[in-house]
């Protein structure tokens, strides 16, 4: 076992081994297989799991909701959808939000439509032509603009494109399963194979509950359990066209390099954040995306990016602790192992 920590393996540029491929003990080489056995007897489960929130079959506005009690990370919970009280299930507690007034959001900064820029602070109207400060209040242009898709955004302003959307509307999910249901192995390999060694993504779990091979299994059914309720697939098939518009325009956050064990450097531009200019179902589903696509882009370090948060010209409007706690959660439950170092600048 290496007895460098975190810090010594990057300022030393020596990549992190202990507990990956190539790099198992006897031991360790014993706990895979083990939890490779129950996971193939876990493809055999016949009962599917329901999508609860579907990109493609139901509207944002049927779900959407702006309240923090209704939107749970718990396994099979919507995004956007209330909990069923007739399944058992416990709410959680009821929590108070304190309403904040509205500021024009200062130097919103750039990032494009794509979320994906060198780090320029030029303002969105200089590097993209438009407006992004959301009016306040609660008009219908207000609850519109707070909720509005990139893809609505361009099909406003550009009519031409009502017959072309971005991004074709027919999905499919993976194996041809039915829209709204996926197998529990349909769910594994769509997440696994994100990484180029399906054994990758499953030593993360090992490594997350320290090589305890039942409760790596568990963890591994919550997370798939939680990635078909949200329709993770969706999420990343259609990609910025059904994220936030205002949110995807002021650069909230991006990758823009890698660090120097090779993992993107994602930049969260803290004076970006204005809880009031979008809807928590907005956000959500925007961590969502820039974690799902993070694997793609962190094939090489084994999933591990770096967060680094620019509290350049923060004021007290851009805190938002239900942001973090919701990061956290995300990046604990349903994405064990992909964050490597968090930096505050």
């Amino acid at each position: 076992m290496s007895s460098l920590t975190l810090l010594e393996h990057y300022a030393r540029r020596l990549p992190l081994t202990e507990g990956r491929l190539a790099s198992l003990s006897a031991d360790q080489i014993a706990k895979l297989r083990q939890l490779w056995r129950l996971l193939l007897s876990e493809f055999d489960t016949a009962t599917p799991l329901p999508v609860l929130f579907s990109l493609a079959h139901a509207p944002a506005s049927e779900h959407d909701t702006e309240d923090l009690t209704a939107l749970s990370f718990e396994p099979l919970v919507s995004l956007g959808s209330k909990p069923d009280k007739d399944n058992g299930a416990t709410p959680p507690s009821t929590t108070t939000a304190t309403t904040v007034q509205a500021t024009p959001a200062r130097d919103s900064g750039s990032g494009g439509w794509l979320s994906w820029a060198s780090g320029s602070r030029s303002s969105p109207s200089a590097s993209s032509g438009m407006s992004t400060p959301a009016p306040v209040g609660d008009s219908a242009e207000t609850m519109r603009l707070r909720r509005e898709t990139v893809q609505e955004y361009i099909h406003r302003t550009d009519p031409a494109t009502l017959a072309a959307p971005l991004v074709p509307p027919s999905f499919t999910p993976l194996f041809g399963q039915p829209a709204l249901t996926r197998s529990f192995s349909a769910a594994f390999w769509q997440a696994a194979t994100q990484m180029r060694d399906p054994d990758a993504w499953v030593l993360r779990f090992l490594r997350a509950r320290k090589w305890d091979v039942d409760q790596a299994l568990d963890m591994i059914r919550k997370t798939l359990a939680w990635r078909v309720g949200q329709a993770i697939d969706e999420v990343a098939y259609f990609g910025e066209s059904k994220l936030h518009h205002h949110t995807m325009d002021t650069g909230l956050a991006f990758a823009c390099t890698t660090d120097r064990l090779g993992c993107p450097v994602y930049v969260v531009r803290v004076r970006a954040n204005v809880a009031h200019n979008r809807s928590i179902l907005a956000i959500k589903r925007f961590l969502c995306w820039q974690l799902e696509t993070s694997q793609l882009l962190a094939a090489d370090s084994d999933g591990r990016v770096t967060i680094l948060f620019d509290l350049s010209d923060v004021t007290r409007e851009n805190i938002d602790l239900g942001l973090v706690r919701m990061l956290i959660t995300l990046l604990s439950n349903y994405f064990p192992e992909t964050l490597g170092i968090m930096i505050l600048y």
